[in-house]
C-alpha cells in the first residue's frame, strides 16, 4: 500500500479502482486539516486511521473550528464522501465552489496591553510560579480570540494548551465538564505509561469523571464511599494530575464561559488554583461580567480567588475607531474610508463580533461595494441609518433572508440544544427523511464526535 494514511481515500485503502476523484478525497483531507488544525481521522496506528477512512464519517469541521464558513464545510464534507460518485466531479468544480465561499477573515487588532499582561503571566508560569487569570467582558468582545492569541504564544514557548467549555442552562452537561474536556484531550494524546505515572495513585479517582482513563491505564473507578471524602479525594487527585503533567510540559488550561459553570466546576477551579504555587500551570477563565451579579455563584468564587497572590484580571472593552478601521481593512482585504469605519464604530461601540457581523450584513445587502480598491457606500443614504442597532437585529435581518422552512428547522435545532444529531433533527422537524436544506450529515457537535 502506497500513500500517506492521513489523506488516503477509502477506495485506495481497500485496493479498489483509483480515479481522479481519489485525489479530491485527499484534497478534502488537506482542507480539513488546514481548517481544523488536525486531519479528519487520527489513531494510535496506521490500521486504526485507515479503518476510519473506510467506515467512519468525519466530524464536521465546525466542531473543531466554529468559524469555518458553512459553504466551505459543506464542500469539505462532500470531498470526504466514502463513495467517489458523491464527491465533486472534477477539480474544476472544486475551484468554482471554493471561489464562491464567502470567506471573511478572522482578524485580531488592538489589545496590546492585554496581550502583554497574558504573556507576562505565562512567562511567570514557566518559572514555576503558576498563574490564574480571568478574562472578562461582554458577549462578542473577543475573550475567546485573545485566548487563542495566548495559546499560540504558549505553543511557541514550548507549552501545551488544554480547553474546556461551560454550557448554558438547558444544554446537556455534566459536573466538572470543562475540566473533563480539558483533561480528556490530554489523556487521549499521552503515552499510556507516562500517563499512568502522572496520574499516580489518583488514577482511580480521575477515572470517575474521565472515562478514557480506565482504558488508557487499565484502572477501575474507586467505589463510592463517604460523599465528602470522595469529593475531596477527586479534587486533590485532579490537582495532583495537573501539577504532575505541568512538570513534563508547561500547561495552559482555558476554561470558557465560567458564568455558566456548575458548582462542582467552581469548587475544582478554586481547589486547583490554591495549589498552583511551584507548578508550571496557568489557568485562564473567561466570563461575561454583565451576567455575574452579587448573587451569582461565580461571584463568591471570584471573591475567594482574588485573595490569591497569583490572581489577575484582564478586562476587555470595545475597540477604538482606529482599531475598527484596521479590523475592517483586514477582514475585507480592502482600504476602508474613515467615514465608513467611524459609522460602524459608532453603531457597534467597537464590539469585534458586532463589527464582523455588521460588515457581512452591509456587503450582503449591497449597502457597500468595492470601488477602486476600497469598500464604499453604494448610495447617499447615511450608513448609520442602515446599520441595525444591535447584534440580535443584525443576525435577525440575515435570518429573514432565509426561507420560512429553513428558519423553522433552525428554531427546532435551537430547542434541541447546542449539541444534536442531524438525523434526530430530521425526525423532529419533518420525519425520518427530512434534512435541512444544504446541511451536512452531522451537526458541528454531533453525538458521534470525539467526545461522544
Amino acid at each position: 500500500m502506497v500513500g500517506t494514511v492521513s489523506y488516503m481515500p477509502p477506495e485506495q485503502a481497500m485496493g479498489g479502482e483509483v480515479t481522479p476523484r481519489a485525489d479530491l478525497y485527499s484534497l478534502g483531507a488537506m482542507l480539513y486539516e488546514m481548517v481544523c488544525g488536525r486531519p479528519p481521522f487520527v489513531g494510535d496506528d496506521s490500521v486504526a486511521i485507515i479503518g476510519q477512512h473506510i467506515n467512519t464519517p468525519p466530524v464536521a469541521p465546525t466542531w473543531h473550528n466554529p468559524g469555518c464558513p458553512t459553504a466551505l464545510e459543506s464542500l469539505i464534507m462532500r470531498l470526504l464522501e466514502k463513495d467517489p460518485s458523491e464527491r465533486p466531479k472534477s477539480a474544476a468544480d472544486v475551484l468554482v465552489a471554493l471561489e464562491s465561499v464567502p470567506i471573511y477573515r478572522h482578524t485580531f487588532v488592538g489589545r496590546e496591553a492585554e496581550v502583554r499582561q497574558l504573556h507576562s503571566a505565562f512567562d511567570s508560569t514557566l518559572s514555576g510560579e503558576g498563574s490564574l487569570v480571568m478574562v472578562v467582558g461582554e458577549p462578542g468582545i473577543g475573550k475567546t480570540t485573545i485566548c487563542d492569541q495566548l495559546a499560540t504564544y504558549v505553543t511557541l514557548r514550548g507549552g501545551k494548551t488544554l480547553r474546556g467549555n461551560c454550557y448554558e442552562e438547558g444544554s446537556p452537561s455534566l459536573p466538572y465538564l470543562p475540566f473533563v474536556e480539558a483533561m480528556r484531550s490530554y489523556v487521549l494524546e499521552r503515552d499510556s505509561d507516562e500517563l499512568k505515572r502522572e496520574l499516580g495513585s489518583g488514577a482511580t479517582d480521575v477515572a470517575r469523571i474521565v472515562s478514557e482513563v480506565r482504558d488508557r491505564v487499565e484502572v477501575e473507578p474507586r467505589e463510592p464511599g463517604d460523599a465528602e471524602q470522595d469529593r475531596y479525594r477527586l479534587l486533590q487527585s485532579v490537582t495532583d494530575f495537573l501539577r504532575n503533567a505541568s512538570s513534563v510540559q508547561p500547561l495552559l488550561i482555558i476554561l470558557e464561559d465560567l458564568h455558566d459553570a456548575d458548582r462542582g466546576t467552581l469548587d475544582m477551579l478554586a481547589h486547583v488554583a490554591r495549589s498552583q504555587s511551584g507548578a508550571r500551570l496557568m489557568i485562564v477563565g473567561t466570563y461575561r461580567d454583565v451576567e455575574v451579579d452579587r448573587s451569582h455563584p461565580l461571584s463568591g468564587t471570584l471573591a475567594d480567588l482574588r485573595r490569591l497572590p497569583n490572581f489577575s484580571r484582564v478586562l476587555l472593552r470595545g475597540l477604538s475607531a482606529d482599531e475598527v478601521q484596521r479590523m475592517l481593512s483586514l477582514i475585507t482585504d480592502r482600504e476602508i474610508p474613515w467615514g465608513l469605519a467611524e459609522a460602524v464604530h459608532r453603531q457597534t461601540e467597537g464590539n469585534p463580533l458586532f463589527v464582523q457581523e455588521v460588515v457581512r450584513y452591509l456587503v450582503e445587502e449591497g449597502l457597500i461595494a468595492r470601488e477602486g480598491g476600497q469598500l464604499r457606500p453604494t448610495s447617499d443614504v447615511s450608513l448609520a441609518m442602515s446599520i441595525p442597532e444591535g447584534l440580535r437585529d443584525v443576525i435577525g435581518k440575515r435570518l429573514s433572508r432565509l426561507s420560512d422552512e429553513c428558519n423553522r428547522v433552525q428554531s427546532t435545532a435551537a430547542v434541541i440544544g447546542r449539541e444534536f444529531n442531524m438525523d434526530v433533527l430530521g425526525r423532529v422537524a419533518e420525519g425520518p427523511d427530512a434534512r435541512p436544506p444544504g446541511s451536512n450529515r452531522r451537526s458541528p457537535r454531533s453525538s458521534s464526535g470525539p467526545d461522544g
